[in-house]
């Protein structure tokens, strides 16, 4: 009974902050509809503005662009996904110039593999990866997409996707980073990436629903599936890339409620490791909204702001160019092909 009527107060608190609407007014946007085991799933896609004219100025040369691929979490939907990072994350991709993707899981779950019951996307094992890998080839296939500088990451269960990602299709990415989740139980056994990654891991300490000691997921008192612990996910990837011990260690605490000890490790082929152990967090996105009540889901830090970290070390700049870079035309870019797999609505996104 008291589960029920948790449910429903929460149902009736996340509506409420629903109402509370902004617009994003960025145009330079276009959906992805794709059917991938004959299930429909759609894409948002942002893009550089004026990408497309300064390739049609250069003669033999194309700039290429970085890919950053967002999952949202367990329960949510692309617009949440950008509601998160309160819109900054679209914001970044003209500060650093490259192209941000937001693909849907189907029905608000994505198969990180666990065992959850109540999730479709788990009970009809939905190849996830595989149709991120498609999205990945779709890209690189219709747009100017630096191979080098693809990247992934998501927060709770698409933190989770994320390391299944890493993973299955290592050689399809640079690097990813997950925020309020830890690497799930079953990948410790089955996780064989072919290259170094960069890496980064954001989780609180005092995270109600993924632990961070690990064991048991709890959502709505419902268990699903083990992970493991901020700890032993980091000691797993300092391993796989070869890590030096030594590591830089900074502290951040302006907020008063929260205390950020971030860990920086230099490994292997030009790879690094990056863990902000925030301590009194909670299962938040840090410096975004707080999606439901701290009483549940517990404090959001605002130390830093996870989005404009992640793609800062991830792009490895400091400056507003974000990497792009220039290479040999020889007929690749054909900028108008893409447009017939697409819907294109250019009203002013709201995200309610």
């Amino acid at each position: 009974m008291w589960n029920k009527i948790l449910k429903i107060f929460i149902f009736i608190f996340f509506i409420n902050c629903y109402n509370r609407k902004f617009t994003i007014n960025d145009r330079n946007y276009i959906w992805l509809n794709i059917n991938y085991q004959n299930l429909p799933r759609k894409s948002l896609l942002f893009f550089p503005e004026n990408y497309e004219k300064i390739n049609f100025s250069l003669e033999d040369h194309i700039k290429v662009y970085p890919l950053i691929i967002s999952l949202h979490g367990g329960g949510g939907n692309i617009e949440s996904n950008i509601k998160l990072s309160k819109g900054r994350l679209i914001e970044l991709k003209e500060k650093y110039q490259f192209f941000l993707l937001f693909p849907e899981g189907y029905k608000k779950q994505w198969n990180d593999g666990r065992n959850i019951p109540q999730s479709e996307a788990h009970n009809k094992n939905l190849d996830d990866s595989g149709y991120i890998r498609y999205l990945i080839e779709y890209m690189k296939k219709h747009f100017p997409i630096d191979e080098d500088k693809i990247f992934i990451f998501g927060i709770s269960n698409g933190g989770m996707m994320s390391f299944r990602f890493a993973c299955e299709y290592s050689t399809y990415i640079s690097g990813f980073a997950s925020i309020a989740a830890t690497m799930p139980e079953h990948l410790k056994t089955q996780c064989n990436p072919q290259k170094k990654l960069n890496m980064i891991l954001m989780h609180g300490t005092e995270d109600p629903l993924v632990p961070y000691y690990g064991g048991e997921v709890k959502v709505f008192f419902q268990k699903r599936g083990k992970v493991l612990s901020a700890d032993e996910t980091i000691d797993f990837w300092l391993n796989k890339n070869e890590c030096e011990k030594n590591y830089i260690k900074t502290e951040l605490d302006k907020d008063k409620d929260t205390k950020t000890i971030i860990y920086h490790y230099n490994c292997k082929n030009n790879t690094f490791i990056r863990f902000y152990k925030i301590l009194n967090g909670g299962h938040t996105w840090p410096g975004g909204w707080q999606y439901l009540p701290e009483w549940y889901i517990g404090k959001t830090t605002h130390n830093f702001l996870a989005e404009e970290e992640i793609i800062r070390y991830f792009l490895k700049k400091n400056s507003p160019e974000g990497g792009v870079k220039e290479i040999n035309n020889n007929g690749f870019l054909n900028i108008q092909s893409h447009h017939h797999n697409f819907y294109i609505d250019h009203k002013k996104i709201r995200v309610d």
